[in-house]
């Protein structure tokens, strides 16, 4: 038997209850990153990343976001 505790939740799993809670509603950031905690470390990597996705950035964009990446 598997006990869901904190630590097991799925990250999806929190940001869709954090939605379900406020469905008509908004929803502020604070709240959001009070809910997700230290798990959205690895969510702000991927939101870091996504403009690398586009070939066409202005020059020292990397660089930028890489020395973000490291102050993390």
């Amino acid at each position: 038997m598997v006990f869901l505790t904190e630590q097991n939740i799925l990250l999806s799993d929190l940001l869709q209850s954090a939605l379900d809670v406020h469905n008509n509603d908004s929803l502020s950031i604070g709240e959001l990153m009070n809910r997700i905690a230290e798990r959205g470390f690895g969510l702000l990597f991927v939101i870091l990343s996504l403009p690398m996705l586009f070939p066409l950035l202005p020059p020292g964009s990397a660089a930028t976001i890489g020395f973000i990446y490291l102050l993390i």
